[in-house]
């Protein structure tokens, strides 16, 4: 192997750890977010229940059928 061969080869191998590397750290990242994103819409669910049943206890307070 020549030494430009030689060299060519690491930049490979040195490219694909990199992109793993990369790849690992966004999914975590995308993951975290997720996660965030999904507990606050769980927050907001149970805000949106919790309105819903206040709702339906003043309509029977007031004799409304629903």
């Amino acid at each position: 192997m020549t030494i430009s061969e030689i060299v060519a080869l690491a930049s490979v191998v040195i490219s694909i750890g990199t992109n793993v590397a990369l790849y690992i750290h966004l999914s975590s990242t995308m993951n975290s977010r997720f996660d965030s994103m999904e507990r606050r819409f769980d927050v907001v669910l149970g805000k949106v229940v919790a309105i819903d049943n206040r709702r339906t206890r003043v309509e029977e307070r007031m004799g409304i059928r629903p």
